[in-house]
């Protein structure tokens, strides 16, 4: 990636004429960098794919203006008022730097972010739907399934019924209550700041099942996070996203019927992708990764009717 049209865009679009770039994240088509300059806060700046359109990079941006008065990650805008800009032809979004550690399950984060996640979801949502939903995933995970059907060894075949099963009885999350919905919502996307627990990284927010971001939210907070330890199952952090998810909405009936599924969906999907690249290299799946937990899901579930039951 050309760093130097990134330093352009930062000097002509935002004037930090001094600014210098750090990588954070970097794949072939799109990168993540801290952005320092002197004198002034850090920001971060995101090069977005050259297959992601500029309109739905603007839509991103007019997420983050939505939900600005939340303990988000803060946009920054161009001199002349835009949410985004472009570098090389694609589409950039700077934000502010959120000083603080990544953040643990700790009682008190949990209660903070789900107190986020609730107000969210009050909010109007843009037209666009969201990214990487219930019903794209667990399509992804048929498709990963169906890829390897005639190549699965015997010795294997269990375990391939045993995730196409999974797959088939989960629910998509379609016909739920829908809202703003943060597509990646687990706590390797929180910062604990001086502020509180701040969420970020919002590509791909849109429209779409509430239930889907709480329960992957849930999973992360309470079973494992993908960037986290195992642990042990601990009710009081699935009360604590709950205490703090209700103070601004309440599950239907509907959902909490249907929870089970939005906690173990986008694991599930991870496994099957894993799976499906076992068999293709001939390797052993693994065994301990942390979506490999996502039958633990019922276990959560439970607790949250057990939550809402006392709460009454």
């Amino acid at each position: 990636m050309r760093t130097s049209a990134l330093r352009d865009v930062l000097a002509e679009d935002y004037a930090a004429t001094d600014a210098r770039l750090t990588v954070f994240y970097a794949a072939p088509d799109h990168a993540v960098y801290r952005v320092d300059r002197a004198n002034a806060c850090a920001w971060v700046l995101r090069h977005f794919p050259p297959q992601r359109p500029f309109e739905r990079v603007e839509a991103d941006a007019e997420v983050l203006r939505l939900v600005r008065h939340l303990r988000v990650e803060q946009l920054v805008e161009t001199r002349d008022g835009r949410g985004a800009t472009r570098a090389d032809g694609r589409g950039v979004i700077v934000t502010e730097f959120e000083e603080g550690p990544p953040a643990t399950s700790s009682l008190r984060v949990l209660r903070q972010v789900g107190s986020t996640l609730g107000a969210v979801h009050r909010l109007r949502p843009p037209t666009c739907r969201a990214d990487a939903l219930p019903r794209e995933d667990l399509s992804l995970a048929q498709w990963y399934l169906a890829d390897i059907a005639d190549d699965v060894p015997d010795n294997r075949r269990g375990a391939y019924e045993r995730l196409h099963h999974d797959v088939r009885v989960t629910y998509d999350c379609e016909g739920l209550p829908s809202c703003l919905v943060h597509s990646d919502c687990h706590l390797a996307n929180v910062i604990d700041a001086e502020r509180g627990a701040v969420l970020f990284d919002w590509a791909g927010a849109g429209q779409g099942p509430a239930l889907s971001s709480l329960g992957w939210l849930l999973y992360s907070a309470t079973i494992q996070s993908p960037e986290g330890p195992a642990e042990e199952f601990d009710p009081k952090r699935v009360d604590s996203v709950l205490t703090g998810y209700s103070r601004h909405r309440r599950l239907t009936e509907a959902e909490l019927l249907r929870l089970a599924d939005a906690i173990r969906f986008r694991p599930l999907v991870i496994a099957t992708r894993a799976f499906r690249q076992s068999v293709k290299t001939r390797t052993p799946a693994s065994a301990i990764g942390w979506w490999s937990r996502y039958t633990e899901a019922e276990v959560v579930a439970h607790q949250a009717m057990r939550f809402y039951e006392n709460a009454l």
